[in-house]
């Protein structure tokens, strides 16, 4: 299996970074929980995400206008351990994750015989992921408190094939074209993430949290391809194209909602 490790330069120094972090928050002699907040825990939550990809050439138009890509969504449980230390009006700590579920990339065919549509993107899945970061929060009322991260992401990743599709339409009539191509990667990709969020103590050692996360992961990949199919039906002019040779990137948004409970 490949690893995504041409980011290291990247991640070398920021990796270092973390871990002086998560020492600092974890090592020192009066870190024991003072707070409601602080101490060791458990999070389980479920994310609801979107995602998408950063690719060498990636181009949807309709009659000459760009359509957005059409991220894929996923709804993915996860868990993660942590602990957090009082330090100077603050609360220091780190985390780690595992979200076990792996989401698709893309849905194929997107495109239905009477449209006018075009698609394009990459038949695989990403997960599991595992994340290790660290974390700082402050209270900012009674029972709430307002958090931040910043870590390091290790996914896997499998694509199977790239597909392009283009449908037009018009007065009842139509056509769709659809190319797939063979795009084989198994890569282990890294990646870096950030998060922020707000926690809401409901009990004395349970507290739910509502964070937003962004994260970015950089894929490894010998394999070339290059697709572009296009239809016309009338006035109506449909065009999908995708093509990438080397590493390219997957970009993924979530919210996420956690129980957290300390122990």
């Amino acid at each position: 299996m490949k690893t995504g490790f041409g980011q290291s330069r990247w991640l070398a120094p920021r990796a270092r970074l973390l871990w002086l972090v998560l020492a600092l928050s974890l090592c020192p002699p009066d870190a024991r929980a003072d707070t409601a907040w602080d101490g060791r825990y458990l999070a389980l939550g479920m994310a609801i995400g979107r995602q998408g990809l950063d690719l060498d050439g990636f181009a949807q138009t309709v009659n000459g206008h760009s359509l957005r890509q059409a991220g894929s969504r996923a709804d993915i449980g996860l868990a993660g351990l942590g602990y957090r230390a009082a330090r100077g009006g603050m609360h220091l700590g780190g985390e780690i994750e595992l979200q076990p579920g792996p989401r698709s990339l893309a849905q194929y065919p997107r495109c239905v015989f009477g449209q006018n549509c075009a698609a394009a993107g990459l038949l695989g899945r990403v997960g599991p992921i595992y994340r290790l970061r660290a974390t700082m929060g402050r209270d900012i009322g009674v029972g709430v408190l307002m958090s931040g991260g910043l870590g390091i992401s290790m996914a896997k990743v499998s694509v199977s094939h790239a597909f392009a599709q283009a449908a037009s339409a018009q007065g009842g009539s139509g056509v769709i074209t659809s190319a797939i191509s063979p795009f084989a990667v198994d890569d282990l990709a890294l990646g870096a993430h950030v998060v922020i969020g707000v926690e809401h103590r409901v009990s004395a050692r349970a507290a739910l949290r509502v964070d937003l996360v962004h994260e970015r992961l950089w894929v490894d990949n010998h394999r070339h391809v290059f697709i572009l199919t296009t239809t016309t039906s009338g006035n109506n002019t449909a065009t999908a194209q995708i093509s990438e040779a080397g590493r390219f990137v997957i970009d993924a948004t979530s919210v996420r909602l956690s129980l957290v409970m300390r122990f």
